[in-house]
């Protein structure tokens, strides 16, 4: 089972929705020892009255990160309003490639998908990681959006 956590800054009001496989202890233990999480930051800068309360068991972790997804736009945890990054947890999503294809080809095709996903997020395109994560999956025009975007932000340099 794959928990789904929120953590909530008792002064401020602030949230951060999250998964973990483990336990909720260790969890918080992760994010207290981790510099690179928002939480630790918070912690340190704005103290640390905060609670950590369970949100949902869920039976699989692609469940899971779908509905924290959903949890974080429901429960409004986004940045600037939360500590949660929209797309920090896209590059894990495993994309459904819609594809009649024999197998070598769908795995050409994963690796163009996993590709241009990380590129998209790379270059900070959420709309094209949206784009990616959320419409029937076509190389070509994939191709074609992050190209364009590349050479305007290429231009804008």
């Amino acid at each position: 089972m794959t928990k789904i956590y929120l953590i909530t800054h008792l002064d401020s009001g602030m949230k951060y929705v999250g998964i973990t496989d483990g336990d909720l202890a260790k969890r918080w233990q992760q994010h207290y020892n981790d510099p690179n999480s928002a939480v630790y930051t918070a912690l340190r800068s704005e103290g640390y009255r905060m609670t950590m309360e369970l949100l949902e068991d869920v039976p699989s972790r692609d469940e899971a990160l779908r509905k924290e997804q959903d949890y974080i736009r429901t429960l409004g945890t986004a940045q600037p309003h939360g500590w949660n990054r929209m797309v920090s947890k896209v590059e894990v999503v495993k994309p459904v490639v819609k594809t009649q294809s024999k197998a070598k080809n769908e795995d050409i095709s994963n690796t163009a998908f996993m590709y241009l996903l990380k590129s998209a997020i790379t270059y900070q395109q959420p709309e094209l990681v949206k784009l990616l994560l959320f419409t029937p999956w076509n190389a070509s025009q994939y191709a074609k959006e992050l190209w364009a975007m590349y050479k305007a932000k290429k231009g804008a340099e």
